[in-house]
């Protein structure tokens, strides 16, 4: 006796076979939806992160700035190229202490070809301002930096360039590569 599969069966084979049909033809035409990128798993968010691809540095007392260290990205100037990623910058929770009202944190993103970040060239300046006002400080924050596959610098990493008097030095800014 010959078994047949259900009607439930047949219904999630002609689903599966239909999205492999949709998805062979749009490869060919080059055109996908985004709800199609999800149902086939290539619309992932950036989350992946590596504890060894992040670095954490104390913001600057008083009317300065902090360069971090840098994130090695593997990539060399002999034209290689910097694997699909996003710096993610973590600025923290500062209080009338750590920013006056009126005073401004400004974080940028620099790029080096040394870990030390001695010559730190700005790759996008002020990704992210935190500005004191309310004798409340400002609320912690966050930036998602799309690193260019074409990215000049081997290192990348981040400056804070606090413009009062405040002294942030307890606080740190934290910046890590997502995948």
């Amino acid at each position: 006796m010959k078994h047949f599969p259900n009607s439930r069966t047949l219904s999630i084979l002609s689903c599966v076979f239909a999205l492999v049909g949709i998805a062979g033809l749009q490869i060919a035409a080059g055109s996908f939806t985004g709800i199609e990128y999800a149902i086939l798993g290539v619309g992932m968010a950036y989350t992946l992160k590596d504890a060894n691809l992040a670095v954490t540095k104390a913001l600057p007392n008083g009317a300065a700035a902090i360069t971090s260290t840098g994130i090695d990205l593997g990539s060399r100037t002999d034209n290689d190229f910097v694997a699909d990623c996003e710096l993610l910058v973590e600025a923290p929770l500062l209080t009338t202490a750590d920013l006056p009202d009126t005073e401004t944190m400004i974080y940028d993103i620099i790029g080096d070809d040394n870990a030390a970040m001695s010559s730190p060239a700005v790759v996008a300046a002020a990704v992210l301002t935190q500005t004191g006002a309310g004798a409340a400080g400002d609320a912690a924050a966050e930036v998602r930096f799309r690193v260019p596959s074409d990215f000049a610098h081997q290192y990348i990493g981040v400056q804070a360039t606090n413009s009062g008097a405040g002294d942030a030095s307890d606080k740190d800014v934290d910046a890590s590569l997502r995948f």
